[in-house]
């Protein structure tokens, strides 16, 4: 299917990026701890209003306590957070492939959001994980 979706729950790509964040926010706005109880109770306050807007909810989590917060919800999520040029990093899986064959157009943007530059790629449980960083040199590939 076209679009972004997330990453399976339960892989082992998806347990090591929730090892590195302290929470999660959904596609619904519903937010977990990324790993729960790892922090204690009372520690993170993971409360956002509904309804908030990319920006709002970042700075409630933040406030919060929030250090690291990982998107699960797809492109219409991460959309939002590009939009408002607070994402610091992108993790797009594509499925592995033979080195001649092209995949299809999996996402809406080319490979990777406009204004991200390719800082990393590694195989990975059968897909091709492709990492990026905002591309502060103002130029494109």
């Amino acid at each position: 299917s076209a679009g972004v979706e997330p990453l399976a729950s339960g892989t082992q790509e998806a347990d090591a990026l929730r090892r590195n964040a302290d929470a999660v926010l959904h596609a619904d706005g519903t937010v977990t701890e990324a790993v729960p109880g790892a922090h204690g109770a009372g520690i993170l306050d993971l409360a956002v209003p509904a309804g908030a807007s990319a920006p709002e909810a970042a700075r409630c989590l933040y406030e919060g306590g929030v250090r690291r917060l990982l998107l699960h919800g797809g492109q219409r999520l991460a959309d939002a957070f590009i939009a408002a040029g607070i994402l610091d990093r992108v993790l797009a899986y594509a499925p592995e492939g033979d080195a001649s064959s092209r995949p299809g157009n999996l996402l809406p943007w080319p490979e990777l959001p406009p204004g991200f530059a390719i800082t990393g790629a590694a195989r990975t449980g059968g897909l091709v994980r492709i990492e990026a960083r905002p591309d502060e040199s103002g130029g494109s590939l």
